[in-house]
């Protein structure tokens, strides 16, 4: 049993211990290419968004001059472990992960305000779309986000996909094969996928890395002979 995951796991991954105590092979490989961009801060907010660990980390990368009013929104757990690991800071707002509901928790405490959102230039823009008439909303691109081009075809018997443009490196250039599954970690990743016309996807209760292990070992034991 193999599955391969679009996400550089590291040894400690929670996804790849779980699977692996299992018998489960874990191939593991981030299918875009990040660089950070320079940017200019606008000159005044009241919360700063991040969508992704990857953008905090480009963010405090270029140093710079936050006031200390300014508070953190962060759309999960991992983008929060990364304000922690890259900011020293807890976010003030941390949410599920999933770009509805954390709108609308978000919305609870942040109406009416200034919220810059700090993304990748490639992005669904998520929560902000969902948030525009609620809040003042700014935009930040702090890193360039493109498909590699020296991909190579997987022949895990799961595909997970962890993120939209990841979907859509990989399916662009190779086909599943009649035996592979596919999942997703969470529904805007199903809609990229189901817009490309790969609908039987199998998307994870909640985009972490427990929950995505969850599902593919329920994807296996749905498939035993």
């Amino acid at each position: 049993m193999k599955v391969f995951i679009s996400r550089n796991c590291a040894a400690d991954s929670i996804f790849r211990n779980i699977l692996t105590e299992k018998g489960i092979a874990v191939s593991a490989e981030s299918l875009i290419d990040f660089s950070p961009l320079d940017f200019q801060l606008p000159e005044a907010f009241d919360w700063i968004f991040f969508y992704s660990k990857k953008g905090v980390e480009y963010f405090f990368a270029a140093n710079p001059k936050l006031s200390n009013l300014v508070k953190i929104a962060a759309l999960g757990m991992g983008t929060a472990a990364g304000v922690l690991q890259y900011a020293a800071k807890t976010p003030d707002f941390t949410g599920d992960g999933i770009p509805e509901t954390t709108a609308e928790s978000f919305k609870k405490i942040a109406a009416g305000q200034t919220v810059l959102f700090v993304r990748a230039m490639e992005s669904k823009k998520s929560v902000q779309n969902l948030l525009s008439r609620e809040l003042t909303v700014l935009e930040l691109i702090a890193y360039k986000n493109v498909p590699k081009t020296d991909i190579i075809k997987s022949d895990a018997d799961v595909l997970v996909f962890t993120s939209s443009l990841n979907a859509e490196a990989y399916l662009k250039k190779y086909s599943p094969e009649k035996n592979q599954q596919l999942a997703a970690i969470g529904k805007p990743t199903v809609e990229t996928m189901a817009l490309m016309g790969f609908r039987d996807v199998f998307c994870a209760d909640s985009p972490d890395e427990a929950r995505l292990a969850d599902l593919v070992l329920k994807i296996f034991q749905k498939n035993k002979p």
